[in-house]
């Protein structure tokens, strides 16, 4: 939390500036400015709410009272409050979309991605659903934080935190086994290692480097099971992640395989945002 709170003050002034450059129009037509009010965030679906740490940062800058606010991680109904605040109404408004933004979309991943959790366990509860670098710029701690609340796994957060050989990275360096080598040079000890391949030749050739982690994309179904267990017999502490334009449609085909971890981009870069609405109740 600590990381993720690290310039968070910086980011909601952006999202801030973004939305109210100057002034916000509609407010000279609030008679008294100065009004206080009382307004609750509702939820308008069922789900899995994320992001509530922001929201706490944001109303608490303001000097907006909250009354009550629930956990991230917490499942809620249609209808639901999900915050209730106390404050200067010019500034609740000012927030407002803000707010609802942050929060319906990271809400969003959390609930898509503990759909995918959920399903997955009822076939196979250690295959573990993870995120991908596929985010929005600027946003990325946040979403792979909502991916976590949802129960599913964050993968690597950015480059520097784990060796991943791509197709690129292969063609760069004139092969599989080359590539594998260069990267070892500068890797540390206490480092994973993981290499995307595209047909069973190269995922066997990866799987006798001792690679930790081999991913196949875009892999033919069918095909999958019996190369896994050709994998696994090589080097059975080897995890296998299954990646390439999973979705709601295709999700279930993945269900059978004998696979480690199924990544999946659409967890980010897909979503549909939670639908949630900010009603003043009553002025004060």
């Amino acid at each position: 939390m600590t990381l993720l709170k690290e310039n968070l003050e910086e980011d909601i002034k952006h999202w801030l500036n973004e939305d109210i450059p100057y002034w916000d129009i509609s407010l000279p037509l609030i008679p008294d400015k100065k009004s206080s009010s009382e307004a609750e965030i509702i939820a308008r679906q069922d789900g899995i709410v994320a992001g509530l740490f922001i929201i706490e940062f944001m109303l608490k800058k303001q000097e907006i009272i909250i009354l009550e606010i629930i956990k991230d991680g917490a499942e809620v109904k249609k209808g639901e409050v999900i915050v209730k605040i106390k404050g200067e109404t010019k500034k609740i408004l000012l927030l407002e979309r803000v707010m609802l933004n942050i929060l319906g979309h990271l809400s969003g991943i959390a609930t898509l991605t503990n759909k995918y959790v959920m399903r997955v366990n009822e076939v196979n509860k250690k295959t573990i659903i993870a995120a991908t670098r596929k985010t929005t710029p600027g946003l990325r701690k946040y979403q792979k934080y909502a991916v976590k609340i949802g129960g599913g796994d964050t993968h690597r957060l950015d480059l520097s935190s784990m060796a991943m050989i791509k197709e690129n990275h292969i063609v760069m360096y004139e092969g599989i086994i080359n590539a594998i080598n260069e990267v070892r040079n500068v890797m540390s000890f206490s480092q994973k290692l993981e290499i995307e391949v595209k047909n069973e030749k190269e995922a066997l050739t990866a799987a006798n480097e001792g690679v930790d982690i081999i991913m196949l994309d875009n892999f033919e179904l069918s095909e999958v099971n019996q190369l896994v267990k050709k994998l696994k017999d090589i080097n059975p502490k080897m995890l296998i992640e299954i990646s390439g334009d999973i979705n709601a449609k295709t999700f279930d085909k993945y269900l059978d395989l004998n696979v480690d971890i199924i990544s999946m981009g659409e967890l980010t870069h897909s979503v549909r945002n939670f639908n949630l609405s900010l009603i003043i109740k009553e002025n004060l």
